[in-house]
């Protein structure tokens, strides 16, 4: 059985936030321990638009720092230094901590945003991410303003 589901997008204004808290709505009506991850946040875990609105709306007891894996400029910096596999790690701690911490029955992990990481390779990150933590992935795509053809060739990796 899945115990942790990670959204992931290829553009930035998709709705995953709106995904996130309904998956975060399905998951605390069946499960007993849910928690809430985000691999990147853009400057300060207190400050994510949703580690707030996800604590607030769930009352989760974990701080937005424990909900948090690297801010963007630390993952930045990483990545310009070639410490690909540090950054999954420290993610991957972090994650697992929160994990252990809350005794999670189930997890939910909103990647990032397509905001300001490194968009020539952040979809490839949130999937491997997605695996090191050992997440089924839900790829969350916008069909705004497309035809059927263009939302389909967007969802081909």
């Amino acid at each position: 059985m899945i115990d942790s589901l990670y959204l992931a997008t290829n553009e930035n204004a998709t709705g995953k936030r709106m995904v996130a808290l309904g998956i975060m709505e399905f998951a605390m009506r069946h499960y007993n321990r849910v928690v809430y991850f985000r691999p990147f946040v853009k400057d300060r875990p207190e400050e994510d638009q949703s580690i707030r609105l996800i604590q607030a709306r769930y009352k989760l007891s974990a701080t937005p720092a424990e909900m948090a894996g690297l801010t963007r400029a630390e993952a930045r910096q990483l990545l310009a230094a070639d410490r690909y596999g540090e950054l999954i790690q420290r993610i991957q701690q972090r994650f697992k901590t929160i994990q252990a911490q809350a005794d999670a029955d189930f997890a939910v992990v909103e990647g990032s945003s397509f905001q300001g990481l490194a968009s020539e390779v952040e979809f490839e990150l949130n999937a491997d991410i997605a695996v090191n933590l050992g997440c089924a992935i839900l790829p969350v795509y916008s069909a705004a303003n497309r035809s059927i053809e263009d939302v389909l060739q967007s969802t081909r990796i």
